[in-house]
């Protein structure tokens, strides 16, 4: 049984560096409507967004990063289903639409409730024996690779690759229930997914990453989970993603969000209250002085002129 339809799950897009600012620009409020905050991790990555969870930033992540002699943008899978609650999926997807780009890699996703050892096990011996083909050429066993362990139950489980790192497209079953009890999560009952991972050979889409249902299956028919009626024929680099209805980004509902969810923020009033009875108007002041243009002193390096009189003279 079917226990969710097919969804992407991982999805990253290249583009000219000329683009970045574009992109960035355009990413920026989404991200902010959909609850992210702005994280740095270094020099290498232009731009990365994690979701806000728990008081902190979560693990799912939307970056832009340099790679040779382009940028790229990659969405994790907890990112595009954080994006897909607040509705704001295809959005994301038309401002990296806009711009010339390639898919690089897309991962299709489907989750099946069923005795993950099992399914596993068979997955990897028909596999072996050359009875799955995720593109023209059938698999073989060299092209199987098993990570297997015991499940709370004592029977072996785990994870089957279709393919190596290298392959243009790559097939992965694992015993989903298996995975997160290990983490600590509950118990979902008997979970399998599969997934379909497909480079930029193939010619996937940003439609495709809204919409995956048409690709994966045409991917897993060849032998991994039989076709469904009524599935469409997938084609490779059909027409470019059409952006949903705008939505209205109002300046005020971005700012409350912002202040909601931003760590920085809660760190700054931490801060002023560490200061005394004086310490919120302080910072109501830097916010002011910021406002209006005046780089406060803690971000010049400089003294202000209050700070200056209250020395003591040598």
């Amino acid at each position: 049984m079917i226990a969710a339809g097919v969804f992407c799950d991982f999805v990253s897009v290249s583009f000219s560096q000329d683009s970045s600012r574009c992109v960035i620009e355009g990413l920026a409020p989404l991200l902010d409507a959909a609850g992210f905050v702005s994280v740095d991790e270094g020099p290498s990555v232009l731009a990365a967004w994690r979701p806000f969870v728990g008081g902190e930033p979560g693990v799912g992540r939307v970056g832009v990063s340099r790679r040779y002699r382009v940028a790229v943008c990659s969405v994790s899978g907890t990112a595009l289903h954080a994006l897909r609650s607040a509705g704001l999926l295809g959005h994301v997807f038309g401002v990296l639409g806009a711009v010339p780009h390639r898919v690089t890699r897309l991962d299709a996703t489907l989750e099946v409730a069923d005795d993950g050892p099992a399914v596993v096990a068979a997955v990897a011996a028909r596999a072996r024996a050359g009875s799955i083909a995720l593109s023209r050429k059938s698999l073989g066993s060299g092209d199987v690779f098993e990570f297997r362990s015991l499940d709370a139950s004592g029977r072996l489980t785990g994870t089957v690759y279709l393919g190596s790192r290298q392959a243009e497209v790559r097939g992965v079953v694992y015993d989903k229930r298996h995975e997160r009890i290990c983490k600590g999560a509950a118990d979902p009952g008997p979970l399998v997914r599969y997934e379909v991972r497909v480079s930029s050979r193939f010619g996937p889409t940003l439609r495709d990453a809204y919409d995956p249902v048409a690709l994966f299956w045409h991917f897993a028919s060849g032998g991994l989970l039989p076709r469904p009626s009524g599935v469409k024929l997938w084609v490779s680099q059909s027409e470019g993603f059409t952006m949903p209805e705008p939505i209205s980004l109002e300046p005020a509902q971005l700012m409350q969000r912002k202040l909601d969810h931003s760590p920085d923020v809660v760190r700054l009033i931490e801060l002023a209250k560490a200061c005394g009875p004086g310490g919120l108007d302080l910072l109501f002041s830097r916010l002011r002085k910021l406002a209006v243009g005046v780089a406060p002193a803690v971000l010049s390096g400089r003294p202000s002129g209050a700070e200056v009189a209250q020395r003591p003279s040598a």
